[in-house]
């Protein structure tokens, strides 16, 4: 059986993780030590500048590039893999803008759209589609008609993405 460690062992060893770890909960302030205490003090959170983008697509390639993409670009990125899931992702974060696929299983890109302009009709919506076995222009021109701001066909200019999400969530 080790020995019990003596409290300067304590003490030296709760300030070196300190030191080496600014964030850890298991550091306490020393008596008479009030200028370290105010250190460690966790700020105060701020709301995000960042618009909050959910990219709703059930290809993970398209899911994961459009993420890393939107993210680089001053984006806060929420992601979800149907429509069902991005209705929940809706009722949990405050969404700016979303992005959604049209052929989808579980709840198309159609029905989460005419599903958003009832329970949110402000949020700007750009329906993204390759078309499955059909014409993607079908699917898009449909998708504009319930209520998409924008529509792309896959594949879509990265830019022209980047201008419509930048447009629509511009602050008034």
């Amino acid at each position: 059986m080790l020995p019990a460690p003596s409290t300067a062992a304590v003490l030296w060893l709760v300030n070196t993780a300190h030191a080496c770890c600014d964030k850890n909960p298991l550091v306490g302030s020393v008596e008479g030590d009030n200028e370290r205490e105010k250190d460690r003090r966790v700020p105060e959170r701020s709301e995000p500048t960042e618009p909050a983008i959910l990219v709703v697509d059930d290809d993970d390639q398209i899911r994961a590039m459009l993420s890393r993409l939107l993210s680089r670009s001053a984006f806060r990125v929420h992601v979800a893999s149907n429509g069902r899931r991005a209705l929940t992702v809706l009722d949990e974060e405050a969404i700016d803008l979303l992005i959604t696929d049209i052929i989808m299983p579980v709840k198309e890109g159609i029905e989460l759209i005419t599903t958003v302009r009832a329970q949110r009709p402000s949020l700007p919506v750009i329906a993204i589609s390759g078309g499955g076995r059909v014409d993607p222009g079908h699917y898009l021109e449909l998708a504009k008609t319930l209520g998409a701001n924008r529509v792309l066909g896959k594949p879509f200019d990265i830019d022209e993405l980047l201008e419509a999400c930048r447009q629509l969530t511009a602050k008034a």
